[in-house]
């Protein structure tokens, strides 16, 4: 068994930390309502320099983990980098996470940007937080998201950052303070 291989079991065995959310916990495989926040940056947009973008990203998270646990719901992050130099990506990640899944590589070719970018909101530009409500189903052996409705998307650190100074908070139907569900 290789040292990666070990390091991973070990990982996935550890013990989880108690929250108010079954869908919450790490490696949870329960079903029920689910909300993502995604995130897509890229190395070669200019944006993600931007000195305040990393405070705007953890106040939105915060707010929309909190969103999500106040209405017992599942939480996971998620981050896509738009890099074709899979270090770089990881790297970048690195910087704006902690995240529950990352993706990296092939520029918009991958396969979360397609699906991040394209199916749910069809907008190319980074940086870009998309959050999702999404109903996870777990049967047997069977785990699958069944669907999944945008409930905001954000592009552009200046969009982000004014998100987060007008609160970022969401309402039950997924109207959001601060802003609308549309593009910016």
């Amino acid at each position: 068994m290789t040292a990666v291989m070990l390091a991973c079991l070990i990982w996935a065995m550890r013990p989880s930390e108690p929250n108010d959310s079954p869908l919450d916990a790490p490696g949870a495989l329960v079903s029920g309502t689910e909300i993502a926040y995604v995130f897509v940056p890229s190395t070669t947009c200019a944006g993600i320099n931007d000195p305040n973008l990393e405070d705007a990203l953890r106040a939105t998270r915060r707010y929309v983990g909190e969103y999500a646990r106040g209405h017992g719901y599942g939480f996971a992050t998620v981050g896509v980098s738009i890099d074709t130099d899979l270090d770089r990506g990881k790297e970048l990640l690195e910087r704006f996470g902690p995240f529950d899944e990352i993706h990296v590589g092939r520029g918009y070719l991958n396969a979360a940007a397609q699906r991040y970018m394209r199916t749910f909101v069809g907008v190319e530009a980074v940086p870009q937080v998309v959050i999702l409500r999404r109903e996870v189903r777990v049967d047997g052996g069977i785990m699958r998201i069944e669907h999944a409705d945008v409930l905001l998307r954000k592009v552009g650190a200046e969009t982000i950052g004014q998100w987060v100074e007008l609160a970022g908070r969401v309402k039950e139907e997924g109207a959001w303070i601060g802003g609308s569900s549309d593009e910016n």
